[in-house]
């Protein structure tokens, strides 16, 4: 026995399938006349995130994008050479102009709120989108460095984006490397390795020394720092 598939099909996916019909992209049109805030943004993964943005999402307003000066290279400079790599090939050629719409925002994942001046956050106040990509992902990093990027910066982004008054989504990057003591790994979302802002707090109370002693316990099965504090994330 046969049935129409369309039968079958929710309202939503009825209306998705129409789209495409049409020739139209629900995610496009989702982001037409957006700002999207991307952190990480010259990572490998950022990378391919703003290429991908900007190639089928036209319709993108702005896209803030924050850059960090790195081994003696200005923000300027590091931003230049970033889209000058083959990626962004066919951008250049298909939408020779995608770079008017791309704004530099200077800014350090390592710092609290980025290193954010209030102007800055001014300036910020009408994204509607934000990706956090950026991250510390040194396998061997000392706990403090990887706390202080991975969770203290991701808390300071999400309070900072619950004044947004226009804010459509918050997307966190992470990892399914960052569940890795489950043998199988399902889409939800999973009961951190400790709460986020005590592990904050016990940062804040230990020195270095004290720190080291107790990262063992605190660790435990956790292979690295990456993995426990991207977890806590």
């Amino acid at each position: 026995m046969t049935s129409n598939r369309s039968d079958t099909l929710t309202k939503n996916q009825s209306n998705s399938l129409v789209s495409e019909i049409n020739g139209k992209s629900e995610i496009a049109e989702f982001y037409n006349g957006t700002k999207v805030l991307v952190t990480g943004g010259t990572g490998f993964l950022g990378k391919l995130l703003i290429e991908k943005l900007l190639r089928s999402c036209p319709g993108i307003k702005t896209i803030y994008m924050f850059v960090r000066p790195k081994k003696g290279k200005s923000v300027e400079e590091r931003f230049k050479e970033n889209f000058e790599e083959v990626i962004y090939e066919r951008l250049k050629r298909d939408q020779p102009n995608f770079l008017s719409i791309i704004v530099m925002i200077e800014g350090d994942a390592a710092e609290d709120d980025f290193g954010m001046t209030p102007e800055v956050k001014a300036t910020l106040m009408d994204t509607n989108i934000i990706f956090h990509a950026a991250a510390n992902v040194r396998f061997n990093e000392k706990l403090r460095e990887c706390v202080n990027t991975n969770v203290r910066t991701t808390r300071s982004l999400l309070l900072w984006a619950k004044q947004l008054s226009n804010l459509k989504a918050f997307i966190y990057v992470s990892s399914a490397f960052s569940n890795c003591l489950n043998k199988t790994i399902d889409e939800i979302h999973y009961p951190p390795p400790i709460d986020a802002d005590k592990l904050i707090t016990l940062i804040d109370c230990l020195d270095d020394d004290r720190l080291l002693a107790a990262e063992p316990s605190l660790l435990q099965n956790w292979m690295n720092t990456y993995i426990f504090t991207k977890a806590a994330a």
